[in-house]
């Protein structure tokens, strides 16, 4: 009877204890993402320009409803946060599948290439989503999509995965022999391609849906000396709100030699 009675709160406590944990992590499991990323169209130096956002050109709500993203998610803001570079798709992804979808989120990234909820300061947070292990991608309107190397452990402890810092942090297909998944800088930093304007996971100056073409008879109609101002717009390879063929800070320039090296018959595709 004494054993019985030393060991009877022991019991009690671990069972109330498993209870608890089994009532909170249905409230509030969930997982809360930290992730930085760079845009090759916006990078400057080590980190991106804001321009579109101080020009008040990034829209309020979501941009990725439409193909090839089809995200139907609500997301919008009633001002876009100081420091924001542009709007990002960030994907969960199964870890033995990764062309498996499992949760989708809009989010904002950063000049300084932080990934952020809406409120401009804290981790993309999947409210609905069980911790556990998956490949985040990102995706961007007009680069081509990165993700993790490898599953990550994810939870609500929001733990940096810093694809800028090292090649080897994206996922690279075998399959691709023309180019790495990610734009080497040159200066110790790694960012996502850009001058993707068509949206087909390449971005290429010849052949079918290329990104010259995209540029000069999609967003221009033809007529090279045209500038569009002020505008959001996926032909703005740079990001810095103006579509234009020529002149200064051009879209052109920034497939060739920017994106592609002045080899206009090079595509450069996605790693997803």
């Amino acid at each position: 009877m004494s054993i019985f009675l030393k060991h009877k709160p022991t019991l009690r406590f671990v069972g109330c204890t498993l209870l608890l944990l089994l009532f909170c992590g249905g409230m509030h499991a969930q997982i809360n993402l930290s992730v930085k990323v760079l845009l090759q169209g916006a990078v400057s130096g080590t980190s991106m320009t804001t321009t579109l956002n101080s020009l008040g050109l990034i829209p309020l709500a979501q941009p990725y409803n439409k193909a090839p993203f089809n995200y139907s998610g609500s997301e919008s803001v009633a001002s876009i946060p100081a420091g924001v570079t542009d709007w990002v798709l960030v994907e969960l992804r199964d870890k033995t599948t990764p062309s498996t979808v499992i949760a989708s989120r809009a989010a904002f990234v950063m000049g300084d290439g932080t990934v952020v909820d809406l409120d401009g300061t804290s981790p993309v947070s999947f409210a609905t989503v069980a911790p556990g292990d998956y490949h985040v991608a990102i995706r961007h309107r007009n680069h081509l999509g990165i993700r993790t190397a490898t599953p990550q452990a994810l939870n609500s402890a929001a733990t940096l995965y810093d694809f800028t810092n090292a090649q080897a942090q994206a996922y690279q297909n075998p399959s691709i022999t023309t180019n790495a998944a990610m734009k080497d800088l040159g200066n110790g930093l790694f960012a996502m391609w850009g001058g993707d304007g068509s949206r087909n996971a390449k971005t290429s100056y010849s052949g079918v849906s290329n990104d010259e073409s995209y540029l000069s008879s999609g967003a221009l109609g033809g007529v090279l000396t045209t500038v569009l101002s002020s505008v959001y717009h996926n032909a703005d390879y740079n990001m810095n709100g103006t579509v234009s063929y020529n002149g200064v800070n051009n879209d052109e320039s920034f497939l060739t030699p920017g994106v592609l090296g002045s080899v206009l018959t090079l595509i450069i595709s996605q790693h997803l």
